[in-house]
């Protein structure tokens, strides 16, 4: 067995052993809140991470459809500033004739 270098608290002598029991009890009593007390502080940091989680994709997605439509957008205003200098062209050829 592997040696974990927890051990009881030696008793004080002459103490009764009734007072060691009760004392390690409390003790004990205390662990097991301090355990409670963290474990459900544990679940609360988990149910926040899993919120900012959520949070976090939604928000990506919502980014990843802003950049497809910017890039939409961008790609039509490309166009369309083709077509102004074509236009000017087309102009400017007509009006020296």
């Amino acid at each position: 067995m592997a040696k974990h270098g927890i051990r009881a608290p030696k008793a004080p002598k002459g103490e009764d052993p009734s007072v060691t029991i009760n004392n390690q009890d409390m003790q004990i009593k205390a662990l097991i809140n301090r355990c409670e007390e963290l474990r459900k502080e544990r679940d609360e940091l988990n149910k926040s991470r899993e919120a900012m989680e959520e949070a976090w994709v939604a928000a990506n997605e919502m980014a990843s459809g802003l950049a497809e439509s910017l890039s939409k957008l961008q790609e039509g205003h490309s166009r369309l500033l083709g077509w102004q200098n074509c236009a000017r062209e087309v102009i400017k050829i007509m009006a020296e004739k």
